[in-house]
């Protein structure tokens, strides 16, 4: 694959991530302006006399729509889409097989959070915004911690690796920064794709690198050692508790000014904070601020991924093989790079890789 096919792959799939947004914010008009809103929340309120079934019952309603809504869209772009370009090793079957475990965890995990959040709104009409905020943030602090040994594990096989020449490599980096190796992990990404990724995940005991096999095959134990000094980078500048802080206090932020709005929505139609015809007005707030709050939030992250790289460079003194390794990267995995400032800023968690490039070799210069 050429710059040309990797332009023509990235557009296409911007293409479908607008088109994505465009039906999000139609669903959410038609149920704000339209009687569907009242005629879900009558059906929910036949299904059971008990406020909190007919409050599952109405989300099952609005999932139902959105999964028929979206099926088609997600089928082309995360399956047809990939085969076409010939990233994906996956068939039809796997395919669903995947989506339907992702569903089945979906709905545990959404399920609790959105039994919490109806509890929460009942029993604080005033406050709620506030004890929401409080609940996802250790909710979440919980499962960024589980989710290397609890969550990913149920979509690809971890172990740990077993490559003496790379581990020998990564214990000259690790130890100078007390990261120990029985964190390094490798999982099988050529299960569903052909790219090729790392990444450090979790906290505490459970922090660790994780290394796809696609990478392990395809790039040099040089160029490897670069990536990996990367997530350890990552590690030592402790990324993930700053980006759980960054959303903390984001999401504080949208939280308040969405209760806002929302009061205004109550107020006007004398409904209560759990009223189901009201919900869709809370959902469409969050969704709002989130799609305008994601810039600011990609750009924090992109910070983060060129300190991660600085440190790399600095650590390893090979900005070269790093570099080769980021060119391989973008190869494999069709990414842009070179895409607009405007989609950058908007849409993209890491720097292109022409500009992270361009950063690896001031850093080499300058020789800090």
């Amino acid at each position: 694959m050429n710059n040309s096919a990797a332009k023509q792959y990235n557009r296409r799939k911007l293409q479908l991530l607008l088109l994505g947004l465009a039906i999000q914010l139609l669903l959410w008009l038609a149920l704000l302006l339209s009687p569907l809103n009242h005629r879900l929340a009558d059906l929910a309120r036949e299904c059971s006399s008990r406020p909190l079934f007919q409050f599952y019952c109405f989300l099952a309603l609005l999932a139902g729509l959105a999964g028929l809504l979206f099926f088609p869209l997600n089928f082309y772009s995360d399956y047809l889409l990939e085969k076409k370009f010939n990233l994906s090793n996956q068939n039809v079957t796997g395919w669903l097989a995947e989506q339907l475990k992702s569903l089945l965890v979906g709905l545990i995990l959404g399920g609790i959070v959105l039994t919490v959040l109806y509890h929460l709104l009942s029993a604080f009409p005033n406050s709620w915004w506030f004890w929401i905020w409080l609940f996802l943030l250790i909710f979440g602090v919980l499962l960024t911690h589980l989710a290397p040994v609890v969550l990913f594990p149920l979509f690809y096989r971890f172990e740990p690796l077993d490559n003496p020449e790379l581990l020998n490599r990564f214990r000259t980096l690790a130890e100078k920064f007390n990261f120990k190796l029985e964190g390094v992990y490798r999982f099988n990404l050529s299960k569903t794709t052909r790219k090729a990724n790392a990444a450090l995940v979790g906290l505490g005991r459970n922090k660790r690198v994780i290394l796809g096999d696609t990478l392990l095959e395809h790039f040099t134990a040089e160029e490897i050692t670069t990536i990996f000094a990367h997530e350890l980078g990552h590690s030592v500048h402790r990324h993930i508790p700053r980006l759980i802080a960054w959303g903390a206090g984001t999401s504080l932020v949208g939280l308040f000014l969405v209760q806002l709005a929302y009061r205004q929505v109550l107020f006007h139609h004398h409904w209560g904070t759990t009223q189901l015809e009201a919900l869709p007005f809370l959902g469409f707030f969050l969704f709002l601020y989130g799609t305008v709050s994601e810039p600011l939030n990609n750009w924090f992250s992109r910070r983060l991924e060129y300190q991660a790289d600085a440190f790399a460079v600095r650590l390893t003194g090979a900005g070269a093989p790093f570099t080769q390794a980021l060119e391989k990267l973008a190869a494999l995995n069709l990414a842009d790079r070179t895409p607009s400032k405007i989609v950058e800023t908007l849409y993209h968690s890491h720097p292109s890789i022409e500009n992270r490039i361009r950063k690896i070799k001031q850093e080499n210069y300058h020789g800090s």
